[in-house]
């Protein structure tokens, strides 16, 4: 199979199934900006303006935040800093850009284990998405303003 012979619709709605077995709703929304899976409703938005194959690797990644909600140390882990509304700070934003990472290889894991097929153009959406988030990170930061910021994050 390739990417020419995929029917990303059919793709697309196995996925949804997916969500759907597991208790989480699907819904579409008008921005790109306001993908996310909510917790509090077992709802996942997903942008309705892409590409049906872009909304499957999407819903993968989403998927892998439902994943990751599961996990007994959730709370404790990526919480912490989120509740302390720090948002500026260095730590949290590695930790959110850490979170990202692993909702993306939870996705991966739950396609492969349902045998969805994940094409070629999977790893550069998966590439500029984790990009936006570095370039988050680091943004307005240089590599000299960087060391002292975790050095004093590590007396918090």
């Amino acid at each position: 199979m390739d990417n020419t012979t995929v029917d990303w619709n059919k793709q697309l709605n196995k996925a949804i199934d997916w969500c759907e077995a597991n208790d989480w709703t699907v819904s579409y929304v008008s921005t790109k900006e306001d993908e996310r899976a909510d917790p509090n409703i077992n709802t996942i938005f997903l942008s309705k303006r892409r590409i049906p194959e872009h909304q499957f690797y999407i819903l993968l990644h989403e998927i892998g935040h439902t994943r990751l909600f599961l996990r007994s140390d959730y709370e404790e882990y990526f919480q912490r800093y989120k509740n302390q509304k720090r948002y500026s700070t260095l730590a949290y934003k590695v930790l959110i850009a850490e979170e990202e990472v692993l909702a993306w290889q939870q996705g991966e894991k739950v396609a492969r284990k349902q045998d969805w097929f994940i094409g070629t153009s999977y790893q550069f959406l998966k590439a500029k998405q984790l990009a936006s988030y570095m370039n988050w990170v680091v943004a307005r930061r240089t590599k000299e303003q960087i060391l002292p910021l975790l050095l004093e994050e590590s007396d918090d």
